[in-house]
């Protein structure tokens, strides 16, 4: 009597958690058709439609980067490109020109990613890359956003004819920077050191060349800004001696 009561109480049990599962499976089916129905993805996709898995997929250990395809859902151009990191990032389109000049144009949510292939390799990115770039055929204008195959910088190897030089000469005269951008280009420059032969080839592309403030007099104002900005600053022997061989020159 009581192991009949037993194997009825754990078929009960059973039952019950059988018809959990049934109940957890119809209601993630449902939320399914109705995400898909509001056009909401929630999971990155492949080319073939299937979700990935959101822990496999996300969090490969070994993975050290991916190629995906970024595509225009209003006219259906695409851009291949890859990406280096270990997990996925949905809102990662890509860093062309073009392509980001379109996202601009159009608006991030008319723009859907995908990765089309996973890399467990640096090397294999840029070989994988320029594969499905190729396949596609994505530096077809009327097809993609690509400028090159991919790989390498799309300049490397090429030289600018002389009226792009010209172009880029009158675009960049009168250019003016900004108090924070010249902070910028300040800070990217401390520690930065140079080679021997970087020196020498600097110098012997100087030799010959007249300075922009040749000739040129500095302003009585300009002189008590330089004399103000350096007061208060030790007179190192480092500088001893960088003033002595100025003044040796001049």
């Amino acid at each position: 009597m009581y192991n009949q009561a037993l194997y009825i109480s754990r078929k009960n049990v059973y039952n019950y958690m059988y018809g959990y599962v049934v109940v957890a499976i119809y209601l993630k089916l449902f939320a399914e058709v109705i995400r898909v129905l509001n056009g909401v993805n929630q999971y990155p996709r492949t080319d073939e439609g299937l979700p990935a898995h959101p822990i496999k997929d996300f969090y490969l250990i070994n993975m050290v980067g991916y190629i995906y395809k970024t595509t225009n859902l209003l006219n259906g151009k695409i851009y291949i490109g890859q990406h280096q990191a270990k997990k996925f990032d949905r809102k990662y389109y890509g860093t062309g020109y073009l392509i980001i000049y379109a996202i601009k144009k159009y608006g991030r949510d008319n723009f859907y990613v995908c990765i089309i292939h996973k890399c467990y390799k640096i090397s294999s990115l840029y070989k994988e890359e320029k594969k499905y770039i190729k396949l596609y055929n994505s530096t077809n204008k009327e097809i993609g956003y690509n400028i090159s195959y991919g790989g390498t910088a799309f300049m490397k190897g090429r030289h600018q004819t002389e009226k792009a030089k010209k172009l880029i000469g009158i675009s960049s005269k009168n250019r003016v920077f900004t108090e924070k951008h010249r902070k910028n280009l300040s800070l990217s420059r401390i520690g930065m050191t140079f080679s021997i032969e970087h020196r020498k080839n600097l110098s012997k592309a100087k030799k010959g060349t007249i300075g922009p403030r040749t000739g040129t007099k500095q302003t009585d104002e300009a002189k008590l800004k330089m004399s103000l900005k350096k007061k208060g600053i030790p007179w190192t022997q480092a500088r001893r001696n960088a003033q002595n061989k100025r003044q040796k020159k001049g």
